[in-house]
């Protein structure tokens, strides 16, 4: 743009040139790109940058020679090119351009090539000042913003590469429906809690959870409202817990809960109190309310198992005793007939 009125002022000089032609068309094409860069897509924008780099060093380059401001865009476009594309483009770009100002230049010297207008009065003119000017702020300032458009598009494409990871790793290790870890995340995170209270001589709870009347909602009311529950029933279980504790899905209506650190058996009966209480309150779905219980048993480490796999059967085999003896209630896997419980509320 800025192109098109230094021709004009320098064709009062030189006269109408071609290079003039070729500034005013690079002009409106930039125009066009600007009014469409949104539809463009970003490749095709950047080769066109790069063509108009050398569409005003060789035009310019021919007409006026050394003299002129065309050979500082050919110099300045190797820079663009290796931004753009890589090191290696820059690198064969500026062997090309570097060739060809040599092959411009011993045109002119032996007489192959000449100008076309009165060189001395050019030098000396205002308006081929005010070229030169131009070219050596508009120049640097668009390489500029090749260069930062060129790193914002890097960094989204980065962003979007780690959003993208973030996703995948999501969808590995946790449940779809209820966002809860899955098994196997649970499973390592019970294998660090263990060897922690190996090395501090703390204890280690697992806690495993089943909901009683789960099957008659989702055949009374329909699976959606079943998920609807399970979500509802992971979000109550997440705010019972401590923030460094593990819950996760393990099966359709079973969960388990990971609790490290312990010093002794009283927090996990709170947890689980906590748990039955919020789990077994009503829940609202599509204006009905529906209710739920949940059977808890416990494993402690080392108390009931000293390893994974023994403490979840010991966990297990509580749970399933608290089943038959009636809902919303919980116990230790040690306890054989007494079983502390709780009520709803």
């Amino acid at each position: 743009l800025i192109a098109a009125p230094v021709s004009a002022l320098r064709s009062f000089v030189t006269g109408w040139l071609h290079a003039y032609s070729v500034h005013i068309a690079l002009g409106l094409m930039i125009v066009g790109i600007y009014g469409f860069r949104h539809e463009i897509p970003f490749y095709i924008k950047s080769v066109l940058l790069v063509l108009t780099f050398w569409c005003i060093g060789i035009v310019g380059l021919f007409t006026f020679g050394i003299l002129g401001a065309g050979y500082w865009w050919l110099v300045l476009s190797s820079l663009l090119v290796s931004t753009l594309y890589s090191v290696r483009a820059g690198v064969i770009n500026a062997v090309v351009t570097t060739a060809l100002i040599a092959a411009v230049g011993f045109g002119f010297i032996t007489g192959a090539l000449s100008f076309t207008t009165d060189i001395a009065a050019y030098a000396v003119s205002v308006p081929a000042w005010v070229g030169l000017l131009v070219a050596a702020i508009v120049t640097p300032f668009v390489v500029f913003q090749a260069i930062v458009a060129y790193q914002q598009t890097t960094l989204e494409l980065l962003d979007e590469v780690h959003k993208q990871r973030d996703q995948i790793q999501q969808l590995a290790t946790h449940d779809q429906l209820t966002g809860l870890p899955l098994p196997s995340l649970a499973a390592d995170r019970l294998q660090i809690a263990l060897h922690a209270a190996r090395r501090s001589g703390k204890k280690v709870a697992l806690l495993f959870i089943d909901l009683d009347g789960f099957k008659n909602v989702n055949d009374t009311l329909g699976h959606e409202a079943g998920d609807h529950v399970l979500k509802e029933v992971a979000h109550r279980l997440l705010k019972a817990i401590r923030a460094e504790d593990t819950a996760a899905r393990v099966g359709g209506d079973e969960f388990i809960v990971v609790l490290g650190g312990l010093p002794d058996d009283r927090v996990p009966a709170q947890i689980a109190r906590r748990a039955i209480r919020a789990i077994s309150a009503p829940i609202d779905y599509a204006g009905q309310q529906t209710v739920v219980g949940v059977s808890i048993g416990i494993g402690l480490f080392p108390d009931h198992a000293d390893d994974a796999q023994s403490l979840r059967r010991a966990a297990d085999a509580a749970m399933y005793r608290m089943k038959r003896t009636g809902k919303n209630q919980f116990a230790f896997a040690e306890n054989e007939g007494a079983v502390p419980s709780v009520g709803a509320g």
